[in-house]
């Protein structure tokens, strides 16, 4: 049986009744009445994931990179704004899924108002490699309240290829011949 210290001090109170606790009785806790309040703050969760096609690209083929933002949390998130950024060497070419302005190097959408809790967006964007090497396409998403910054990127290899009759067009250049270390820093503009 257990007995919190007021049901030890009452029991050694009837057995001894000169003795006195040195320390006051404690209230065990009780469970909250009807009439009070148990507040839970609700908060988005945001997750960005970012698909790009497997393998290596043929330099001047249109591909998708696919950008998926699904809010995880028990709130809406609000003002959700996402940017695309392409290394030197691509360039989009389209988007589909939202509204945005293509500008040389990246795309930015207009900010998405609300993505409700369990909701996912599903943005498509189209670019266009015009030199053969790796490329890098970095997503950030940014939201002011609560604040929320997210980024991946995805490296995509393009090569130059010959068509069925063998011809190899010269304007398009190989692979690039890059140190270890620009391949480490790459720019993006």
């Amino acid at each position: 049986m257990r007995c919190d210290r007021s049901d030890q001090s009452s029991w050694v109170r009837q057995t001894n009744p000169s003795w006195q606790s040195p320390v006051p009785p404690q209230r065990v806790a009780s469970m909250p009445s009807p009439t009070e309040e148990t507040i839970v703050e609700t908060l988005p969760d945001l997750k960005m994931s970012v698909d790009d096609p497997a393998g290596v690209v043929a330099l001047g083929t249109e591909m998708t990179y696919e950008v998926r933002i699904v809010n995880r949390g028990t709130a809406a998130a609000h003002d959700v704004n996402l940017v695309g950024y392409f290394s030197e060497g691509i360039e989009p070419v389209a988007v589909r899924g939202w509204r945005a302005n293509i500008e040389v190097g990246q795309v930015v959408l207009d900010a998405i108002p609300q993505i409700a809790p369990g909701q996912e967006i599903v943005v498509k964007i189209i670019a266009k490699a015009s030199r053969a090497g790796d490329h890098v396409f970095r997503a950030e998403l940014h939201v002011k309240n609560p604040r929320t910054q997210l980024a991946q990127e995805e490296w995509t290899v393009f090569e130059a290829v010959e068509d069925k009759s063998g011809f190899f067009d010269p304007s398009i250049q190989q692979a690039d011949k890059r140190s270890e270390s620009d391949a480490r820093g790459t720019q993006f503009r």
